[in-house]
């Protein structure tokens, strides 16, 4: 029963490895490089500070990008969770739980099958 409720929870929070790997056109090493770089990323913007307008501006871009990346890798939560943290102008008490627990999501993503 949990292997398939985790299953079912895993599909809920991330797209097949393997149909990211053949939609990107890619094999699976680069798309674990791609994903560890991502998370990696991901977490260095989580203690970024933004106090100024160019600092919120160049967040916002990041953010951006960072968005276009999570959809790509089939990050089905954390591409919305980023989404309502651009919308909340990047600011650090606003950050949605689910990229507050991106370590875990980021192992959980690894070990569903890069």
């Amino acid at each position: 029963m949990n292997r398939a409720l985790a299953t079912r929870w895993v599909r809920t929070h991330f797209e097949d490895p393997a149909s990211v790997s053949r939609r990107l056109s890619t094999d699976r090493d680069l798309l674990e490089q791609r994903a560890k770089a991502f998370f990696a990323e991901l977490q260095a913007a989580l203690t970024l500070v933004v106090e100024t307008d160019e600092e919120r501006k160049t967040a916002l871009q990041h953010l951006a990008t960072m968005r276009h990346t999570a959809a790509d890798l089939g990050l089905r939560t954390i591409e919305p969770a980023l989404a309502e943290w651009a919308k909340n102008n990047a600011a650090e008490e606003a950050v949605p739980e689910t990229l507050r627990r991106s370590a875990v999501l980021a192992r959980l993503y690894m070990a569903s099958g890069l």
